[in-house]
């Protein structure tokens, strides 16, 4: 009988692996990553991202009880803020951008 080597690791590895803290570091990498793309597409990515980011706070806020009841119209209403952020960035000139 064949036994996995990750069957044998130590308590203190599987409890780093499935801490919240295993999120963050992959997540911060992802963020730097930013750096490497060129200056003039950092705010069309940062665009991209943050309504991601924006959705992500509003679950967690919705599930910690942090948001009041907005019943079906807070997940519209976080869109059309998302969207507007958007909207915003690209009607700008581009020299203010």
């Amino acid at each position: 009988m064949l036994t996995s080597p990750l069957t044998h690791l130590p308590q203190w590895i599987v409890d780093l692996l499935i801490s919240k803290a295993s999120f963050w570091l992959p997540g911060f990498a992802a963020g730097l990553s930013l750096f490497v793309e060129e200056k003039r597409r950092r705010g069309e990515l940062a665009m991209y991202v943050l309504p991601k980011g924006l959705e992500s706070a509003w679950v967690m806020a919705r599930g910690k009880g942090w948001v009041f009841r907005t019943g079906k119209w807070g997940e519209t209403l976080l869109t059309a803020l998302a969207m507007g952020m958007v909207m915003v960035r690209f009607s700008l000139p581009f020299s203010c951008r």
